[in-house]
Parts: C-alpha cells; sequence; structure tokens
C-alpha cells in the first residue's frame, strides 16, 4: 500500500464544509440533522401527492362543497410542504455558508450575525410540527404559513406552475384569504401540475472549493 508522502511543500486545504465541522462540530451535527428531516418530508410527502391530486375536484363548479374544497387544499398542502423543505434547505445552506465564510475570515462581528440568523432559522424549524401538518387537511395550510412568518424574513417560494409562470405560496394564500377556494385558474393548475417524484433537498455545503490552505 502506498504511503502519503507530506513534504515541507504540503499544504492541506479545507472546504467550508470541513471549516464549519471542525470549528463548530456539535452545530454542525444539528444542521446536518434538520437537512435530513427536510429530506425525509420530501419522501413522505412524494407518494402522497398523485393520490390527493387524483381526488382534486374535476371542475371548479364543484368548489362549492365542502368535501371539494378540503381535497383541493389538501393537495396544495402537500405540494407546499414538499416546496417548504426544498426552500428551508437553499436557507439553511446559505447561511451555514455565511457563518463557514466568517469562521474562516476570523470575522467576529460577521461570525456572530451568522451565527445569529443560522440560530434563528434553526429554532423556527425545530418548532415547527411538518410532519404532523400533513395530515391536517383543515388548518394545515394556514399552520404552514404562520411558520413562514416567524423567519427573519417571511419565506416564499414556488409550489406549483401556472399558464403564466408559477403560484407562489404567499399568491395561493392570498387567493385563498380573498376569495376562498374558489379560484377556477388555480385548480386547473393544480390538475395539470406534474408532481416531483424524488427528493430535491442536497446536502448543505456541497462544495469542494478550498478556502483555508495551510
Amino acid at each position: 500500500m502506498a504511503k502519503l508522502k507530506i513534504t515541507k511543500n504540503y499544504r492541506p486545504s479545507y472546504t467550508l464544509r470541513e471549516i464549519f465541522e471542525d470549528e463548530n462540530p456539535e452545530l454542525w451535527d444539528k444542521v446536518q440533522a434538520l437537512s435530513k428531516r427536510l429530506a425525509d418530508l420530501q419522501e413522505m410527502v412524494i407518494p402522497v401527492l398523485p393520490l390527493r391530486q387524483q381526488q382534486l375536484p374535476k371542475d371548479a363548479g364543484l368548489l362549492n362543497e365542502v368535501d371539494a374544497q378540503i381535497a383541493f387544499q389538501s393537495y396544495i398542502l402537500a405540494r407546499s410542504l414538499y416546496a417548504f423543505a426544498d426552500e428551508s434547505n437553499k436557507l439553511l445552506d446559505s447561511q451555514c455558508t455565511s457563518y463557514a465564510k466568517a469562521l474562516n475570515a476570523h470575522d467576529t462581528y460577521d461570525e456572530e450575525d451568522a451565527l445569529a440568523d443560522l440560530k434563528k432559522t434553526i429554532d423556527v424549524l425545530d418548532a415547527a410540527p411538518l410532519e404532523a401538518l400533513l395530515d391536517d387537511r383543515v388548518s394545515g395550510l394556514h399552520r404552514l404559513s404562520a411558520v413562514t412568518y416567524k423567519f427573519k424574513s417571511r419565506m416564499d417560494f414556488d409550489v406549483f406552475k401556472s399558464e403564466n409562470g408559477s403560484w407562489s405560496f404567499h399568491d395561493i394564500m392570498g387567493a385563498i384569504i380573498s376569495q376562498g377556494l374558489s379560484d377556477a385558474r388555480m385548480l386547473q393548475d393544480a390538475i395539470n401540475d406534474i408532481p416531483p417524484t424524488s427528493v430535491s433537498v442536497m446536502e448543505l455545503l456541497d462544495n469542494d472549493t478550498s478556502y483555508r490552505i495551510y
């Protein structure tokens, strides 16, 4: 077996992930666990989506019936939870990046700010009963909306495509608040939607770029 030769010119390098893990292993384990939880949430949602889509009312004229409204809202909820998981993981990744870069630069002020932002996101996600929301067909959507307001900045994200672009979560909530579950265009876009079949949550700090070289 060949042995690694360490010469006087050898300089080990570290990625942001390695810097974060080395400087704050306990926090790294925490964000890793949260990222896995978000991936697991998507895994839980994926098989539910085609079933709920099949239950959507076929015509907007049926939306005056309670069962049709619940079916419509249930699909929106499942689709929103999938998108929420993806957006939350992107936020974690962005904040982990900022924190690791501050650690690498030995910038105390940036480090404190980045750490405060990251801990805020961790606290919000820790407290959110995300898995339980999936089966709350009556109030789950509004409970998820409440979670989006608890981040440092209100979280919004695309839920599914529309004829003219996409429906963001707060576009949907605004339509529901103003006119209830009666938007014929939104219903048709939900019917035409192609549900995701795989997890989109990516590993945190999944970048091999070296930032620290010794």
